[in-house]
């Protein structure tokens, strides 16, 4: 069976080997029927968020009603497919991938051609390799498996009603989305939740590439010492204070221009944090064809630079046009993504506001994922914008 054949038939068998290299695929690894059948294997699972596999005989009739004069060479190709090693075929098709860039990348260099996307694409497929999982777990004690889950290795977030409904915190490794539409609110969540850890002692990088960074460190004071911000021109010296006193020194902020995952990896070698705001993640460097692609590439890049160092990644992202004015968020509501960003998500925190809500105040938390209670509640939660502060 060729590469090709070791493809389909991988991607075609789990939703996982595909979700793995989906941002890689490109049409002139495959013949024109294979990259038709592609096409139709991201339809399928982009239409059906729950598929874990594509049985064949639904695939063929896919392609009978749609391609009825190309039905025959496309079936012909999806028969001869035979089970594949998953795990093998995917490591396989990344391997080559990484062997082109490098190829490509070394001709570039020696005709002094600008070559830097290709090492934007290369670090891309170099995360995607370090995500394979190398650990097998045979015979696992039941105590190994809940300290993974105790009070004392979780990550406690704040307001308190947003940490019970996440079962006691976040579990390191995974990672977290919170998105709005615009002035709704999503860097004051993030601000909040960067501060309440600031403040349990854990350290924190916080990638800014929206605001202008000495506004984001204002609010973080903010925060940190329940002063104003003409409070704090009046007596900067007792913010100073109160802010050290509850965890300022234990935050690293970097300002992104607009940043990349290379700079989050580099960044996080060097600084070893317990947690990486990326605020927001749209704005990032990523070649790719389309915002959708380029949003997903991020998302996966991401979450395996948190699984790999063993931290918690929080993106902000926004909402989509049709989330304006509404309490209550869905999934769907992200910013150019229907599956793909939602996919690398453990948990979803959507910002709902509606005129009733921003008179008073207040914001509506809406948990549209959250794999660690499988509480999905929509609550609202008191805001003091001028302290960038979320309370119960």
């Amino acid at each position: 069976m060729n590469r090709e054949q070791r493809i389909l038939s991988a991607i075609m068998t789990s939703r996982e080997a595909y979700n793995r290299i989906n941002s890689l695929i490109e049409e002139n690894d495959f013949s024109e029927q294979g990259w038709l059948l592609v096409g139709e294997i991201t339809n399928f699972y982009e239409t059906d968020y729950d598929v874990t596999y594509i049985d064949r005989d639904t695939i063929k009739d896919i392609i009978a009603r749609k391609f009825p004069r190309a039905a025959k060479i496309i079936n012909t190709v999806i028969d001869n497919l035979e089970d594949v090693s998953v795990a093998n075929a995917t490591q396989e098709y990344i391997e080559l991938k990484k062997e082109a860039l490098q190829h490509t990348i070394a001709e570039k260099m020696l005709s002094n051609e600008d070559y830097a996307d290709l090492l934007e694409r290369l670090l891309t497929v170099d995360v995607l390799e370090e995500h394979e999982e190398n650990t097998v777990f045979i015979g696992t004690d039941i105590d190994d498996i809940l300290s993974a889950t105790s009070p004392d290795n979780l990550i406690r977030v704040h307001p308190a009603s947003l940490n019970d409904r996440l079962d006691g915190g976040l579990v390191p490794g995974c990672q977290v989305a919170i998105y709005a539409p615009t002035e709704v609110g999503k860097s004051m969540i993030a601000i909040n939740l960067a501060c309440g850890f600031l403040g349990d002692g854990r350290n924190i990088v916080y990638c800014g590439n929206e605001d202008p960074s000495r506004s984001m460190l204002l609010r973080i004071f903010n925060n940190l010492t329940g002063m104003t911000k003409e409070e704090i021109r009046s007596n900067p010296s007792q913010a100073r204070q109160a802010a050290s006193h509850n965890g300022y020194n234990n935050l690293v902020f970097k300002e992104m221009t607009p940043g990349s995952l290379r700079e989050v990896r580099s960044l996080v070698e060097k600084y070893k944090p317990s947690v990486v705001f990326i605020d927001q993640m749209a704005n990032m460097e990523c070649r790719s064809s389309s915002k959708v692609e380029k949003n997903e590439i991020l998302a996966c890049g991401l979450r395996s630079i948190a699984k790999k160092y063993g931290l918690v990644m929080i993106i902000v992202h926004q909402a989509s046009d049709d989330a304006y004015g509404k309490n209550i968020l869905q999934k769907n509501h992200m910013y150019y993504s229907n599956v793909g960003v939602q996919g690398q998500m453990d948990v979803m925190i959507g910002i709902g506001m509606d005129a009733s809500y921003e008179q008073q105040d207040l914001r509506m938390i809406c948990l549209t994922k959250n794999k660690l209670s499988g509480n999905h509640e929509n609550f609202p939660v008191k805001v003091i914008p001028s302290l960038s502060r979320v309370e119960d």
